[in-house]
């Protein structure tokens, strides 16, 4: 007596069903497509109607330029050899770098950005960027529009910083 495996009839059945669905999608997706495109490229070929625009008619106006790109502005620069407070400075709030350069044996420089009514001895912070090395870089800022300092705590280094927005 010979057993009949019945299991593998519904899994092949299955398995043709998934195929021939995935391609009906696929067939329904390219005539989409093709549709779409067709529309698209449609256009009047009728040159025989007469231009209908009256002579006087004021030319088309031009097109408003595209604005002018965004540039990196500066908005202040510091620079020490020493611990150093800043004047004030304002932000506008759009996106803002400070550039920086650090020239000395075993530098050490921290940079501060401070809300102008704060204090880094009272009211605590975190530097910038801190700098152990010679060279030059930057970090991008993130604070809202308003009045600003630098403080900047240095050791056996020359440094300058240097604020800028995009604008």
């Amino acid at each position: 007596m010979q057993s009949i495996n019945n299991n593998s009839q519904p899994k092949k059945s299955k398995a043709k069903k998934r195929v021939l669905i995935g391609i009906g999608i696929t067939v329904l997706l390219l005539i989409i497509i093709g549709a779409a495109g067709n529309k698209s490229n449609q256009t009047s070929t009728d040159n025989s109607a007469a231009d209908n625009t009256p002579i006087d008619a004021p030319a088309p106006q031009a097109s408003t330029p595209a604005p002018a790109p965004k540039t990196w502005q500066q908005v202040f620069q510091f620079s020490g050899n020493s611990e150093k407070r800043s004047e004030s400075f304002a932000l506008t709030g759009a996106q803002a770098r400070l550039k920086y350069t650090v020239t000395g044996d075993q530098a050490y420089v921290s940079i501060y950005l401070m809300k102008d009514g704060t204090s880094l001895d009272q009211d605590g912070g975190f530097p910038e960027v801190t700098v152990t090395q010679p060279g030059s870089d930057e970090t991008q800022i993130v604070k809202p529009a308003g009045s600003y300092y630098l403080e900047v705590h240095a050791a056996n280094a020359n440094w300058t910083a240097t604020v800028e927005e995009l604008k």
